[in-house]
């Protein structure tokens, strides 16, 4: 998701327009804001958990579960290598006559533009992402009557790195088209937690709780059908560790160790992006996970804007 203006390629001289592209909605932005330039990204997500995918990547059904997943991304140019990022994003649950809305955890970074994409050469976008995650989803005392679809967050700080290669091509008269490619790794700190929370499972205990390390490869491209239309793609693969709590049995000294087990996940996302011009534009699409281990299926549809200052 980047800017619209930085994004904007040269001019094809069998065209009369100069194609934009809005970014794709997984793979982070390919190029920084310019220098005092201000990109918005808002996105809408609506869909429903159907099923969960065991330790063998077979797919059981389950009675569904619907979400609304509202998310706002910010880009503000600082200096020509520099960027100052937030990404913020609330959930609404809801299952069995029964709704929950919680804050996820906070983003907040810097990307830094290390080469930039050069026509008729091999030079791509190089980037690199460093994003802090700040703990301000609920993750402890979570009420019970919910069955911990109250949960927004891990509890404890953590760090996103996430290096970024893309290349736009012009082989193809008025159709400009480009692939990136995101490896991202997040990892976190230890939470102290109480109560009914995010790694106990239900059940009702304090302790000390480890999240899993996670790594995330995203393939993306975007084809441009004319200068208003174009076609975004991604391709992800997500693998998770398991998360790990350190307690111990209630009114005893025993101690108990509880551990979720690592999950994988591969999922698409196609979207129509829509360019009225330079500083706005507008995401339709939808996103489907295709397999995964130990880990949900779900289908949405996302809507979305771009504007950039």
């Amino acid at each position: 998701m980047g800017s619209l203006l930085s994004w904007t390629s040269p001019q094809d001289p069998a065209c009369d327009f100069t194609p934009d592209f809005l970014g794709t909605l997984l793979e982070y932005s390919d190029y920084n804001s310019l220098p005092g330039q201000v990109d918005l990204t808002c996105l809408t997500f609506g869909g429903v958990v159907y099923g969960n995918y065991d330790a063998n990547w077979n797919l059981s059904f389950a009675n569904p579960i619907g979400f609304i997943n509202p998310q706002l991304y910010a880009y503000i140019g600082l200096t020509k290598h520099i960027q100052l990022e937030f990404a913020l994003s609330p959930l609404t649950i809801f299952f069995r006559n029964r709704s929950a809305t919680t804050l996820q955890d906070l983003n907040v970074g810097l990307g830094f533009q290390f080469l930039w994409d050069k026509k008729g050469t091999a030079v791509p976008n190089l980037r690199f992402d460093a994003n802090l995650v700040l703990p301000t989803g609920k993750y402890e005392h979570l009420n019970p009557f919910l069955e911990q679809a109250d949960q927004g967050g891990r509890g404890t700080y953590g760090g996103i790195c996430t290096l970024v290669v893309n290349k736009t091509f012009y082989n193809i008269p008025c159709h400009t088209y480009n692939f990136a490619l995101n490896i991202s790794y997040y990892f976190y700190g230890v939470a102290d937690v109480h109560g009914i929370n995010v790694y106990s499972q239900g059940l009702p205990l304090n302790g000390r709780g480890k999240p899993g390390s996670e790594i995330l490869i995203d393939f993306a491209m975007e084809y441009a059908f004319s200068k208003h239309y174009a076609l975004a793609l991604d391709f992800q693969y997500t693998h998770v560790q398991k998360n790990v709590l350190h307690t111990h049995f209630p009114g005893s000294h025993q101690k108990l160790t509880l551990t979720s087990p690592s999950a994988d996940l591969f999922q698409v996302v196609p979207v129509l992006e829509f360019m009225i011009n330079p500083t706005i534009g507008f995401y339709a699409g939808a996103s489907w996970s295709l397999i995964g281990r130990n880990i949900a299926s779900f289908a949405q549809l996302v809507l979305g804007m771009d504007l950039t200052f």
